[in-house]
C-alpha cells in the first residue's frame, strides 16, 4: 500500500528494539527495563502491561503504591501486589515449583538504578528467573481503595545475589 501510513504502535516497536524497519533481521538489542505508573480504580481491575522474553533471564519485577508519596504522587495505592502470567495464563509467582529465596533488595535496585523501598512499606517486589515466552504482569491493589501504582520491570544484572 503505497503512501500508507504504519499504526503507532509498529512505531513503538521499532523504538523499543532500537532498529530501523530495513535493517530489523540484520540487528539486535535489548531494553533494560521499562515502567509506566497506572491508576487503580477503587475496587476495579487491575492494570497490566506485557512483554516477550527471547532467552531465560532474570528480573526485578515491582509494584510500588505506598513510596510513591514520598515522590509527591498523590494518592497511591495503600498495598500493592503483582502478579505474572504466562503465555498459558499460569501465575509464574506462585507456582509450586518457585522457592523464594533472602535478596539484598538494596543491592538489587541499587544494581538496575531503581530507587529503594523503604523496609516495611507495602509494595510489592519479585526477583525471578523467566524463560524464553510472553508474560504479562499484573499490579494490584490488595487494600481496595485504588489509587496510583508505578509498575516497573527491569531486568536484573544481579542473578545469584542473596542474605546470608
Amino acid at each position: 500500500m503505497k503512501g500508507a501510513s504504519l499504526p503507532a504502535f509498529v512505531f513503538l516497536g521499532l523504538a523499543l528494539l532500537g532498529a530501523a524497519a530495513p535493517r530489523l533481521q540484520a540487528q539486535s538489542s535489548s531494553v533494560s527495563n521499562f515502567s509506566a505508573l497506572l491508576q487503580i480504580p477503587a475496587g476495579g481491575s487491575s492494570p497490566s502491561l506485557g512483554f516477550v522474553v527471547a532467552t531465560p533471564t532474570e528480573f526485578l519485577i515491582r509494584a510500588v503504591g505506598p513510596s510513591l508519596s514520598s515522590f509527591g504522587i498523590p494518592n497511591p495505592v495503600a498495598a500493592s501486589s503483582l502478579k505474572i502470567f504466562n503465555s498459558s495464563g499460569v501465575d509464574v509467582l506462585n507456582e509450586p515449583n518457585v522457592r523464594p529465596i533472602p535478596v539484598d533488595w538494596s543491592f538489587v535496585y541499587a544494581s538496575v538504578g531503581a530507587f529503594p523501598i523503604g523496609a516495611g512499606d507495602a509494595d510489592a517486589h519479585a526477583t525471578i528467573l523467566l524463560g524464553p515466552g510472553a508474560y504479562t504482569v499484573v499490579a494490584q491493589d490488595s487494600s481496595g481503595s485504588g489509587g496510583a501504582v508505578l509498575l516497573e520491570v527491569y531486568v536484573n544484572p544481579a542473578l545469584g545475589q542473596t542474605v546470608d
